[in-house]
């Protein structure tokens, strides 16, 4: 009839997949109150529902919570060939550095693919991923190199578009390992993808679109039956 999938990250609670029936009447708002039972702690105390996409009727009724505050979501796209000086990618860098794990979304056909990531590197100005070449994610990227990553601090999400690009270079893979000594990073098997020739694209924040911002909902604690 209905489900949902969502993560606690911090005090909040992020709320990434809703599905429901319409058949039966209410049977989104059962779902909302029923999952806010289940996984609302006494260290949860945001409900993160998330953007509205566009649709008239999703911010209808994500307003119909009445959020407590409108977080900021910003697209950055680094230029194919960034000035000198430009620390856009360093920026990017630092911020996929401090939330620990992103989000490679890829495409197999036509069919969208997004995984976890943890490794990230930045050499000679080009951001670096690793993979092992026998992984879908690996021939993905190789039918089509067009990728995004996504990450989430707490605060702020960043996208970013990208072309991944493999560097079989053993200076690109040497330093990769340096930064994580506890990875194999074996020729044969893995592969070095640099993430480069992406568009910059600045995005409103949600001061000046407040309509299409990143909700999050005050959460009530409720004693389970």
């Amino acid at each position: 009839m209905c489900f949902s999938a969502g993560e606690i990250v911090g005090d909040t609670l992020i709320i990434h997949i809703e599905k429901a029936d319409i058949a039966y009447e209410g049977v989104y708002q059962v779902l909302v109150n029923e999952y806010a039972k289940c996984f609302v702690t006494p260290g949860v105390r945001y409900i993160n529902r998330e953007e509205d996409a566009g649709d008239e009727g999703l911010r209808r009724s994500k307003e119909s919570y009445h959020p407590v505050r409108l977080l900021e979501k910003y697209l950055v796209q680094i230029p194919a060939q960034p000035e000198k000086g430009d620390k856009s990618m360093q920026e990017v860098y630092e911020f996929l550095k401090k939330c620990g794990t992103y989000y490679l979304a890829t495409v197999d056909g036509d069919q969208p693919r997004v995984r976890p990531f943890g490794t990230v590197n930045l050499f000679e100005g080009n951001l670096y991923i690793q993979t092992g070449k026998v992984k879908a994610v690996s021939r993905e990227m190789t039918a089509n190199p067009k990728v995004e990553l996504c990450a989430f601090d707490g605060e702020t999400w960043l996208r970013v578009s990208a072309k991944a690009v493999e560097d079989d270079r053993v200076q690109a893979r040497q330093d990769l390992l340096d930064h994580y000594p506890k990875n194999k990073i074996d020729a044969p098997t893995t592969a070095t993808r640099r993430c480069s020739r992406s568009r910059r694209r600045p995005r409103r924040s949600a001061a000046s679109r407040p309509r299409r911002a990143w909700c999050a909902g005050k959460s009530e604690k409720r004693n389970r039956p």
